[in-house]
């Protein structure tokens, strides 16, 4: 993910409570050699600050999920940016809050 400087987070407590407010995620990984995402609630542990989650077992992302390294995305408040908004000429945008964490799952049964 693209992050300008000037608006990349690096506090940790700051990142957990985002986490904390913002549980619903995609799990993304490989099925079959092919890109595949899971939009799931997921719930910061407490106790040693791991995601926790839970996959249907008709769900064929859980089968191979422990033998690759996985991507999960977290996405809070976001809106349009008006050029209007600014004190000088500006281009419009739109900012928004999100949160990716690499990992590798470890399944639980």
């Amino acid at each position: 993910m693209y992050i300008p400087k000037h608006f990349n987070v690096t506090d940790k407590e700051e990142i957990l409570s985002f986490l904390k407010a913002n549980t619903f995620g995609q799990l993304i990984s490989l099925v079959e050699g092919k890109l595949f995402s899971s939009h799931i609630p997921l719930f910061l542990s407490d106790h040693n600050q791991s995601l926790i989650c839970h996959i249907a077992k008709n769900n064929p992302q859980w089968e191979c999920i422990t033998e690759q390294e996985v991507l999960v995305t977290f996405q809070g408040p976001h809106d349009y940016v008006s050029p209007s908004w600014y004190n000088s000429p500006g281009v419009p945008t739109w900012n928004y809050q999100s949160v990716h964490i690499y990992g590798k799952p470890q399944l639980l049964t």
